[in-house]
Order: structure tokens, then sequence, then C-alpha cells
């Protein structure tokens, strides 16, 4: 799908990252990493082709101190970098 990307078009990757517990520990038993609470991190990766025929890659990652990852959360997210892809790429098509 990259190899055959036309002008005009985007890619967007995106994930639901791990919790973030910045500088607690270095390793964890099960109980510790599953029992995590932190910073809920959601992600993606854009990569598009500009009216120039060249590749434009972009990273937007959001994060928010809620440690509840919850569909208000990634609907919010999702909402957020539309948004900014819309206002940033207008006029392309977008491919998810």
């Amino acid at each position: 799908m990259l190899a055959n990307l036309k002008p005009l078009e985007i890619v967007v990757v995106i994930d639901y990252k791990m919790k973030l517990e910045l500088g607690v520990r270095t390793r964890e038993n099960q109980r510790q990493w599953y029992g995590k609470r932190g910073i809920s991190l959601h992600g993606c990766y854009v990569l598009a082709r500009n009216e120039d025929n060249e590749k434009v890659a972009e990273i937007i990652d959001l994060w928010c101190d809620d440690t509840k990852q919850d569909s208000w959360f990634s609907q919010s997210a999702l909402d957020a970098k539309f948004g900014y892809l819309a206002s940033k790429f207008g006029g392309y098509s977008v491919i998810i």
C-alpha cells in the first residue's frame, strides 16, 4: 500500500500504546506489570504523499494523566488527531 501511495493520499497507523509509569522500576514481576497505573498514551503515524510526489511522515502522540484507558480517551484522542490532520492535510484522501 505504501509503494502505491498516490499524491494527496494519507496512510494513518493508529496505536493504543501501553501506559507509562516513568522512572518507577526497571524490572517488574507480572503482578506489578499488570497492576500498573500511569499515563495513558495514544499515538499515530502519518505517511502522506504531497502534490510534489514527496513522502511526508509525521508522528502524533497524545497523552492523558487519567489512568483509565477508556472509550472517552480513545474518542477524544481520535477526534483531536483527525481534526489536526484535516487542518494540516486538507484535501487529502485518508486510508485507515
